[in-house]
């Protein structure tokens, strides 16, 4: 009986010996696969903020390139009023000296 009862001793420390080697494996892979998770989720978000840090950059150049151009539009109707205005004296100038001329010339 001793040597079966051996056999059966060292068939049962080598069981719990790889039972042990596999936990240990299957806990090392477990922590892998949760650092691995952490970085693809660090990456998505790095991913993520990158393109709303680029989206509010975009929306700045927009705002400052809207804001260019009010104040161009502002200043050209400014100009244009100011040219309709420079015509409409010209015209009425042309208007009283062609009045005169004539009134002038009649008498």
């Amino acid at each position: 009986g001793g040597v079966l009862e051996s056999s059966l001793l060292q068939i049962y420390h080598q069981h719990n010996l790889s039972s042990l080697h596999l936990r240990q494996i299957s806990e090392q892979a477990k922590k892998e696969a949760i650092r691995k998770a952490a970085r693809v989720s660090d990456l998505l978000v790095d991913a993520v903020n990158g393109g709303v840090e680029e989206c509010f950059i975009n929306e700045k150049r927009i705002e400052l390139e809207i804001r260019a151009l009010a104040a161009t539009v502002t200043q050209f109707l400014k100009q244009t009023d100011q040219w309709l205005l420079d015509q409409r004296v010209v015209l009425v100038n042309q208007v009283i000296f062609s009045w005169f001329s004539y009134n002038l010339k009649v008498v």
